[in-house]
């Protein structure tokens, strides 16, 4: 074979090595996009299908648990750190031995870490018809050899309260009864003032709740805590003649007392306070 006849051979295989090649790259290039199948620009893209579509539900409804309740505070309560003035009486002695001698009072006690918790209340006459009352609490304290006067409210002018109630119950949970404190207010609202006096690990009594005052007022016990009725005046009606009530249900809740409901009752079912 002349060497003119081996160059043309050559050229030839090479030209058809380099179509070749090119027709393989060209398959590969097609079957990144299918023929037939034309890429479409945002604004052309079809609306995704219905089941595609995610909507935005509202957010469910969450009814708090009582522990997330507001808790009742002190504020406004009747009954103020008192000045730990001692009253110089046996451990032993009756609880009547704390009142004033001479005054008109009464008193009573619930035992405390083996202790005794005594309260007393005390009226005077006035200038007037009114009496002025004054309340007391306290506890025997071996270091002071005596009655250490913890807790004091009192209404020397009288005119403050028609009257003052005093019931031990037990209203934690704790089979140590509290003390519930209603102050009576003068005139026809009548105005119903109530402290809750618990006690510290070592028994020092304290006020650790004062629900708002309640004209006309009514506390009834319950197998939890308490129902406060007071009297409202929506139309601006007499003090004398509330057109309805609202009644408060307040329980001791996760180391507080809080109102865990609230409904509107008629005059006529409201019953008589128990304090």
């Amino acid at each position: 074979m002349s060497p003119d006849t081996r160059r043309t051979l050559l050229i030839a295989a090479v030209a058809g090595a380099v179509f070749a090649a090119g027709a393989l790259v060209g398959y590969a290039l097609g079957r990144s996009e299918p023929e037939g199948i034309v890429a479409l620009s945002p604004s052309q893209a079809a609306p995704p299908s219905p089941s595609a579509v995610v909507s935005t539900l509202p957010p469910p409804v969450v009814t708090p648990s009582p522990g997330q309740l507001p808790a009742i505070g002190t504020e406004g309560r009747m009954l103020a750190d008192a000045s730990r003035a001692v009253l110089a009486a046996p451990a032993n002695a009756p609880c009547a031995a704390l009142i004033t001698a001479g005054v008109l009072g009464e008193c009573g006690e619930v035992p405390v870490s083996g202790n005794r918790v005594v309260w007393v209340v005390e009226s005077r006459p006035t200038a007037t018809s009114a009496r002025a009352y004054t309340v007391r609490v306290f506890t025997y304290v071996t270091a002071e050899s005596g009655w250490v006067e913890w807790l004091r409210a009192q209404d020397p002018a009288g005119g403050r309260w028609d009257g003052v109630g005093v019931v031990p119950r037990d209203l934690t949970g704790d089979g140590v009864p509290e003390l519930v404190f209603a102050f009576r207010g003068p005139g026809d609202e009548r105005a119903l003032s109530v402290d809750i006096v618990s006690y510290s690990e070592v028994g020092v009594p304290g006020v650790i709740a004062h629900p708002d005052d309640a004209a006309r007022g009514s506390v009834v016990f319950a197998s939890t805590g308490f129902d406060l009725y007071a009297a409202r005046y929506p139309a601006g009606e007499p003090a004398c003649c509330p057109p309805v009530f609202s009644r408060q249900s307040v329980a001791y809740v996760d180391g507080f007392f809080r109102v865990t409901a609230t409904e509107d009752v008629l005059p006529s079912a409201v019953p008589a306070s128990q304090v």
